[in-house]
């Protein structure tokens, strides 16, 4: 639809016309910013309102058009796409006519790793994997959905492809909170789930994940994630040695994160692993919101070194 050719009596259409096209940026349509803007600012014959002043949408620094409500989102999710086939089908079509190249839809792609209503949802890990896999494809620069596959990868015990996945993160972002998070957890899942190996080498394992713990610990002092994966790491080593060093350890360094922050889940993380080491409570796979919202997933970040 031209701007000349909007129907000034249904402002409905014109709405969804006007998000459709921008998404788009079909030729002949508002593609650019500055005509995006220029659109907002005129009060269309016959529809008495601005749609600057919309209850439903709210305009982003850069010109994008962004929901206010994603809970709505998520309600529309659930009730009209609550088959799992047309929940897939629907994640399939969005990740196929997805254009990188607009800021809307690079974000679209990280809400689709939300763990509420995005790809996640879906029970079957290997479905989940092939969808990454498709939106690692169509826009690389990401860095969500690459720490989505590394985690499901290693939750699946293929500790091979893993180790891949993290070593091509590393060449193309540099390191992060998360993915050192995830190699402390590769290290250690590795030496708890391996078949056939002796003691000494599941012990070796555990040594080499103390070293990236207590570098994470020092680096993300303040990555709740990094922390918790310490402490795993402290509780699965007592349970192969009897040994409480590394426990008692990782528990210095988020006690210092409980008096730095002063946030609750700090305090919920030590009183969790005081009740597993005394055998009281059973292993959680628990993300935190740090790792769940995608604008966290680059704190901590850290250049490769040349």
């Amino acid at each position: 639809m031209r701007i000349n050719e909007t129907p000034a009596h249904d402002s409905e259409a014109f709405v969804r016309t006007l998000d459709c096209n921008w998404s788009r940026g079909r030729s002949g349509h508002i593609s650019r910013p500055e005509d995006f803007r220029w659109k907002l600012s005129l009060t269309v014959s016959g529809m008495k309102y601005s749609l600057c002043n919309r209850d439903r949408y709210q305009i982003a620094p850069r010109g994008s058009l962004r929901r206010r409500h994603p809970v709505i989102a998520g309600i529309v999710t659930r009730w009209k796409f609550g088959n799992l086939d047309k929940m897939i089908k629907l994640f399939e079509d969005v990740i196929d006519n997805i254009s990188p190249t607009f800021d809307i839809e690079v974000r679209s792609l990280r809400e689709l790793c939300n763990t509420e209503s995005g790809i996640p949802r879906i029970t079957d890990k290997k479905i989940q994997n092939n969808l990454l896999a498709k939106m690692i494809s169509r826009a690389p620069g990401g860095r969500v959905r690459r720490h989505r596959l590394i985690r499901n990868l290693i939750a699946m015990r293929e500790f091979a492809r893993a180790e891949t996945k993290i070593k091509l993160f590393e060449k193309d972002f540099g390191r992060d909170g998360p993915v050192h998070r995830y190699k402390i957890k590769y290290h250690v899942e590795r030496a708890v789930h391996t078949p056939g190996i002796l003691l000494e080498d599941r012990v070796e394992m555990l040594e080499q994940a103390h070293e990236l713990a207590v570098y994470g610990a020092e680096r993300y002092s303040t990555n709740k994630n990094v922390l918790a994966a310490f402490g795993e790491l402290g509780i699965e080593y007592y349970r192969l040695t009897g040994d409480l060093a590394y426990f008692d350890e990782a528990m210095k360094h988020v006690k210092a994160a409980e008096d730095k922050l002063g946030d609750p889940q700090v305090t919920a993380i030590i009183s969790r692993f005081t009740r597993r080491v005394g055998g009281q409570a059973a292993a959680s796979d628990e993300e935190l919101p740090e790792d769940v919202m995608p604008e966290a997933d680059i704190i901590g970040q850290e250049p490769e070194a040349a």
